[in-house]
């Protein structure tokens, strides 16, 4: 096994390690959910021929470990099923239903990714950096999981006030809780860490839509965590998504 395929373990290790004195809090969640995404074929002047819509279901489980004030490692397993796709011919018309390979390439869309990430989460500003790892390779829409990929998230603002924050491959679960590309605002709706966050989104689905994420607080240490995503291209029917999770977060 090389270094790139054991990187996510490490946060794993993490947790039965002796930490520095600092390191206060362990995130752990889990989070599922659904939704579809298009393939469009167009015509020589631009125009929607055919459509492909694609159901799919993902789910996500996920570690954080705080080793200091501003620094925290984390890993995530990222797991995305595609059902069976749906053609249009002429945008409106239904055609037919295709097994679970992809409209372009013909590979499986179903697979797993493992994601291992370093953030510095400050006052006023926040950064992320991390890989995704496919456990085999697979398709979502245009982006082919053959090999390691980067991911991060980036925030500018005050997690107490109204903050912008933007990622790539950061969303949870992947494709369900967000395009591969996002930006948005977010405002806090408790004292206890819970927040709302709007913006919009894209990839693997055919254009832009909206995107909602919520976190709120429901008992001691555990978190409720949603989001809903609404956009449309090509005449195909709506591109959404919805997923909703929980969080506990230990404080020792």
């Amino acid at each position: 096994m090389n270094t790139l395929k054991a990187a996510w373990i490490l946060p794993l290790l993490s947790v039965g390690l002796q930490l520095p004195p600092d390191s206060t809090e362990t995130r752990f969640g889990y989070s599922g959910g659904g939704g579809n995404y298009s393939f469009i074929t167009r015509d020589c002047s631009g125009n929607a021929v055919r459509a492909t819509e694609i159901p799919f279901a993902a789910s996500s489980g996920s570690i954080e470990q705080q080793i200091s004030d501003v620094i925290w490692i984390g890993a995530r397993i990222e797991s995305f099923k595609r059902k069976k796709i749906r053609e249009y011919d002429q945008v409106a018309t239904y055609n037919r239903e295709i097994e679970d390979f992809d409209y372009v390439t013909v590979d499986r869309s179903t697979g797993t990714v493992l994601v291992s990430y370093v953030a510095l989460e400050g006052k006023n500003a926040g950064i992320a950096a991390g890989i995704m790892h496919p456990t085999k390779k697979f398709t979502l829409g245009k982006v082919s999981f053959e090999r390691n990929q980067p991911c991060g998230r980036v925030r500018l603002g005050r997690l107490d006030r109204w903050h912008v924050e933007g990622s790539y491959g950061f969303n949870t679960p992947l494709v369900a809780g967000g395009g591969f590309i996002d930006i948005g605002l977010g405002y806090p709706i408790d004292h206890a860490g819970g927040r709302i966050w709007f913006g919009v989104d894209t990839g693997p689905y055919e254009a832009s839509g909206l995107l909602v994420k919520l976190n709120t607080r429901i008992a001691k240490g555990f978190y409720l965590t949603g989001t809903g995503r609404l956009g449309s291209a090509g005449g195909v029917a709506t591109e959404r998504a919805v997923s909703v999770g929980i969080t506990y977060r230990w404080k020792h």
